[in-house]
């Protein structure tokens, strides 16, 4: 039974397991690593710094122990380790993988080392692997497994039962039995809880459920968490056009897509796709993020030149250029928080359900967001500035309306960019803060022009 462990006791396992490979004790080493589950065991190996050290654990290791280890690691890390390995070692470790997360390594490693390795590897594994390389990563494909466990409907629930246990070793999981027909299609679904309390003589095409989640292999895997998160599966079939059984996705490949999604979509809300994560390089990072800013950066010289266009106005009354932080400001923090919400939206797909209920309740929010900031400011203005009611309604009046331009351009923008298939980076919280940055400072010097004469 693994031993699962706290921040603390976790802390001083890592720590007793250095001091064990420092003395060269393998086998207290040996003791405390595999007490711990695989997931302790990989955070405790992705933070040992030192090759040597890592040498002694190669050398301690079965390659099947390590293989549970290895194939926890990011793909980053394992292309890393990977160089560290000898041959016969990596092969062994290589075989010990399952064949979905092997492919996703292979897809990153090397041509020489792939050909070295399938040499060794056994030929049914290695002609899967290839098999899985091929499908398009981010699909259905890439993410399938092909260890799973399919059963012809005509088996009795005895008979099935017998080849359960004869593999049980080799599958992902046997929770769903997954019932084919004698051209090998996908039939129907037996979880395992119904195959135990089944009368024995029946066969698994009485018992099996025939409506079964499945998804094609060119599935977007977006979609596919989708399927999971709806259906409550712990996994999902996957098939050809024919409906051939091709592979099960599991629900921990599902969560490392939630994940992926997440970030990539914090990255084009903040316009830094691709520049996430603590193993991006700064020179990475800066490439990354330097063509937006630059683009940013000229798109803001407009919200200069506006300013420059208003210079009489600003003469006139100086006092009018304290208040453009704060008109500007509220504009694009208004802006961002409504493009939050509405990115949320289509990424749940709320944005189908109802878009102009969502416009609508956005447009509302705005408005009374608006009037909330305009009441404030009108009897905040006249106490700090001897009793200025037309700069407080200059003010007022122009944050009202650049709030409620801002939540329209924070709301529509990236809905209309979602239905043309538009790069949805192009809806970012910088651009559209940019953006709301020039039709605020448009409508406050509008707005104070037209009212100079009562601020003189």
């Amino acid at each position: 039974m693994f031993l699962l462990l706290s921040a603390t006791s976790a802390h001083r396992s890592y720590k007793k397991l250095d001091e064990y490979l420092e003395n060269d004790d393998i086998e207290s080493f040996r003791h405390e690593l595999l007490r711990l589950h695989q997931y302790n065991q990989m955070k405790w190996f992705e933070q040992l710094q030192n090759p040597s050290l890592r040498k002694n654990v190669y050398k301690a290791l079965s390659a099947r122990e390590f293989a549970a280890i290895f194939q926890k690691l990011k793909l980053k890390d394992q292309v890393d380790k990977v160089q560290e390995l000898e041959d016969t070692y990596q092969a062994d470790v290589f075989s010990a993988m399952s064949t979905n997360r092997l492919a996703d390594l292979f897809n990153r490693l090397p041509e020489h080392v792939i050909h070295q390795s399938i040499d060794q590897m056994d030929a049914e594994q290695a002609r899967t692997v290839m098999q899985l390389m091929k499908h398009e990563e981010g699909t259905a494909g890439a993410l399938m497994t092909t260890e799973f466990v399919s059963l012809n409907k005509d088996l009795t629930i005895e008979q099935a039962i017998e080849k359960l246990r004869a593999f049980a070793d080799l599958a992902e999981t046997i929770y769903y039995v997954y019932v084919e027909n004698d051209q090998h299609q996908l039939v129907g679904v037996v979880s395992l809880r119904h195959l135990l309390a089944g009368e024995s003589t029946k066969t698994l095409e009485e018992i099996m459920k025939e409506e079964v989640i499945q998804v094609v292999q060119d599935k977007d895997q977006e979609d596919i968490a989708k399927l999971t998160k709806d259906y409550d599966l712990i996994a999902i079939p996957v098939v050809d056009d024919d409906r051939h059984l091709l592979g099960i996705i599991m629900v921990d490949e599902i969560m490392d897509v939630v994940e992926e999604e997440a970030t990539e979509d914090l990255g084009e809300f903040a316009a830094s796709r691709g520049a996430l994560g603590i193993e991006i390089s700064a020179l990475l990072a800066a490439k990354k993020r330097a063509p937006w800013i630059m683009g940013l950066l000229l798109i803001g010289m407009v919200t200069a030149q506006i300013i420059s266009f208003f210079e009489n106005t600003l003469q006139e009354v100086v006092m009018l250029s304290a208040f453009i932080p704060l008109v500007m400001g509220a504009a694009g923090n208004t802006g961002t928080q409504t493009l939050a919400v509405i990115v949320r939206s289509i990424s749940n797909d709320e944005v189908k359900k109802g878009v102009w209920k969502i416009i609508l309740r956005e447009l509302s929010a705005g408005f009374m967001i608006g009037i909330c900031s305009a009441a404030v400011l009108l009897i905040v203005i006249p106490i700090f500035y001897n009793g200025n009611w037309p700069l407080a309604f200059i003010v007022g009046g122009s944050v009202f309306l650049a709030l409620g331009f801002a939540t329209f351009i924070g709301c529509v923008i990236p809905i209309i960019i979602n239905k043309l298939n538009i790069d949805q980076a192009v809806a970012s919280g910088p651009f559209i803060t940019t953006l709301n940055d020039m039709v605020s400072i448009v409508i406050y010097f509008l707005i104070a022009t037209s009212f100079l004469q009562y601020l003189q």
